[in-house]
């Protein structure tokens, strides 16, 4: 399914690695042993989704794209900028026109899939999904579409962000925070307004929603899928103070045969706009704004 906002946000291999390898069943019923241990794998996979090749912390740029040739290249004066260099040099020319975007390299070592490219080539287009990954040297680089805007997110392996990264900042593991939650399709998909750190605002399918309890009250949040996994946003009474002001994110797997979800808010994380300002974060709508304090997950490194 076309889910733009949230695919895009999100590296594939990161979402593998917040899912369980337990069955839902198993999961329903856990030991404070079991939890510790489980929760001390999830962090180590965390950390290592962050700093891997399309993990957050190696963004170094993302660059909108205008119809017409956009050139890109070493120091001031491109569309698309590659950081400074002793001389600048123009890696290639993006040429966007319609739903598509083609690249034509102007030096050697330009590479698509591990293949040089040599000639002018297709590398995004809205319609089919192709986004290719492109490198030159330790640089690597992507399109995204926001909207009706098309940009270029470029990643540096060796960035100080990753060399120089010690984790993240969490609450304490309570396996209180592990709640059961009950999901209901919505049929058709419903499609709810989400906006982003960029102003805009994209109505995206929601394929149901999960209620849950805190402290002796109910409360519901829109589930989306992405992948194998509900994708769900939410901001509470922590926000902005312990937590991240723009709310987390969590993923469960999704529902069993009885539609019994499971929530582990210690596994809220923080969206990638705390790690780098190169994301385009979706915000949780105001429906999903709770009045009540999750003092779970990961946090804000310089909260109390």
């Amino acid at each position: 399914m076309n889910f733009l906002p949230i695919r895009l946000v999100f590296p594939v291999a990161m979402i593998l690695l917040y899912v369980a390898c337990t069955s839902q069943e198993s999961q329903l019923d856990i030991t404070d042993e079991a939890h510790e241990a489980e929760m001390a794998e999830w962090v180590e996979l965390r950390k290592r989704a962050l700093t891997a090749e399309d993990g957050w912390l190696n963004l170094i740029g993302l660059d909108w794209l205008t119809p017409g040739p956009n050139r890109m290249g070493r120091g001031g004066g491109f569309e698309v900028s590659l950081p400074d260099a002793a001389s600048p040099e123009i890696v290639g020319v993006f040429d966007w026109s319609g739903n598509q975007v083609f690249f034509e390299a102007m030096v050697e070592g330009v590479k698509i899939d591990g293949h040089a490219v040599e000639e002018k080539v297709l590398v995004f287009d809205a319609e089919t999904g192709l986004s290719a990954l492109m490198e030159f040297e330790a640089f690597r680089w992507q399109l995204i579409q926001r909207g009706d805007r098309v940009g270029v997110r470029l990643r540096q392996l060796d960035s100080e962000a990753v060399l120089n990264f010690k984790g993240v900042a969490r609450f304490p593991r309570q396996l209180a925070w592990r709640k059961l939650g009950i999901f209901t399709p919505y049929k058709p998909h419903k499609l709810v307004p989400l906006a982003n750190v960029l102003g805009q605002t994209i109505p995206t399918p929601a394929v149901g929603t999960v209620t849950f309890e805190l402290g002796g009250k109910a409360y519901q949040l829109d589930a989306f899928e992405e992948g194998e996994s509900l994708f769900l946003i939410f901001a509470d009474e922590s926000s902005g103070r312990s937590t991240y002001g723009g709310g987390r994110y969590l993923y469960a797997e999704k529902p069993d045969t009885q539609g019994r979800v499971v929530l582990d808010f210690n596994k809220a994380i923080n969206p990638p706009c705390v790690f780098t300002s190169f994301a385009t974060c979706p915000l949780p709508p105001k429906q999903h704004i709770l009045d009540a304090m999750i003092e779970a997950g990961e946090r804000t490194s310089d909260a109390p």
